[in-house]
């Protein structure tokens, strides 16, 4: 069901028109990548917004890459209306540093537990000649999602807080990205988080409150929330 939120984000952001009153074009060359925005010959490159040591990199998806210093996007949708508002999201969350820091640490404890759980689901396999051990390996601890659902929530709204305020620094130098669809964008972002993790939560046994419940009802997730009636 999130799956489908998502994509009704996606396909919206590929049919709306572009009522930019500036061009967004790429620079390339053999080892870089920039973006940059030009109105009547005055330009802005987007690399001047990115952390120290951080580059653009073209790929399928809208991604920040803290591991690789990587902010990537796909080529082909730099003309549609919501690019440069997608772009500078991805822009926001290379920027908070102190929140990737905190979720680096929470992956590092989850991937160090997971690794000590696998090796006794592996002794117990053998042990007792049951795969149930195996299958239950692959549960995420209950503790990481409560620790990640958190911090993710707090990580995807500094990064739209951030991409506001580049969005009003560009707006004082003419380039004016808001409109009608920025807030409402937005809002539908953060919502799609908040059912994935709804979704985590449910898939490792986490009880739901009936805020959760609602948000699914109210999105399509009628046959999920059966199953708790």
């Amino acid at each position: 069901m999130y799956n489908v939120v998502e994509s009704n984000v996606t396909n919206l952001t590929q049919i709306l028109d572009n009522t930019r009153d500036f061009d967004i074009e790429l620079e390339e060359d053999a080892e870089n990548i920039d973006i940059f925005l030009d109105k009547d010959g005055n330009r802005i490159f987007m690399s001047d917004y990115l952390p120290e040591w951080y580059i653009f990199k073209t790929f399928t998806e809208y991604s920040s890459n803290t591991l690789n210093k990587e902010i990537c996007f796909p080529k082909k949708e730099i003309k549609n209306q919501l690019f440069l508002l997608q772009l500078l999201h991805e822009i926001g969350h290379a920027n908070d540093t102190e929140t990737n820091k905190k979720v680096r640490e929470i992956v590092s404890r989850k991937v160090d537990a997971r690794n000590q759980w696998a090796i006794k689901s592996i002794y117990y396999a053998c042990k007792y000649r049951n795969m149930f051990f195996l299958k239950n390996s692959k549960v995420l601890p209950k503790w990481y999602l409560e620790e990640y659902t958190k911090i993710r929530a707090v990580s995807e709204k500094r990064a739209w807080a951030i991409a506001i305020k580049i969005a009003e620094d560009l707006k004082v130098e003419w380039f004016d990205i808001f409109d009608e669809y920025t807030v409402w964008f937005m809002n539908m972002c953060l919502m799609t988080y908040e059912i994935s993790a709804i979704n985590d939560r449910y898939l490792s046994g986490l009880p739901l409150s009936s805020k959760d419940i609602n948000l699914f009802l109210e999105n399509g997730g009628t046959e999920l929330v059966k199953k708790f009636i």
